[in-house]
């Protein structure tokens, strides 16, 4: 899941917009223990048996999804907002 994590963060990043990333990572210490895994390997191998990619459906009531959940790409903020002082300053300039 690290590779793909790595690829799903930087997207998610480069994009100019909104994307909601889902990251699980292990706990062998608390989770593990509490949820009677044996080794934290058991509980690693457990998560990549359960794991499915977001947009597939589920096959377990206990599979879960990770991936990207939602993206939009929208214009980024912060150029917006130069774009309205520009037009605001050009629009002072006439009056």
């Amino acid at each position: 899941h690290n590779q793909l994590l790595t690829k799903l963060v930087m997207d998610a990043y480069n994009n100019p917009g909104f994307s909601l990333v889902e990251a699980i990572s292990q706990c062998p210490v608390s989770y593990g223990r509490r949820n009677k895994f044996k080794t934290p390997a058991d509980m690693l191998l457990w998560q990549k048996e359960h794991a499915f990619q977001a947009g597939k459906q589920a096959t377990r009531e206990e599979d879960f999804q990770i991936g990207e959940i939602f993206k939009s790409q929208a214009p980024e903020y912060t150029q917006e907002y130069d774009k309205l002082r520009q037009r605001l300053r050009e629009g002072s300039h006439h009056g």
